[in-house]
């Protein structure tokens, strides 16, 4: 484990570029922003469908 490429290894995949960190925060905004959405419509759509009863 103490040899230069195991030890560099280790630390890649312990240790997430900012970019990546970014990449995936982004990512994860985005998909809660678009389920918040859906669950708006749906909520919408549901209510529609009381009333008109």
């Amino acid at each position: 484990m103490s040899d230069p490429v195991t030890v560099n290894m280790h630390w890649m995949l312990t240790h997430k570029s900012r970019s990546q960190i970014r990449a995936e925060e982004e990512s994860a905004g985005r998909l809660a922003a678009a389920v918040s959405g859906r669950l708006k419509r749906t909520r919408e759509a549901l209510s529609r469908v009381f009333l008109e009863q």
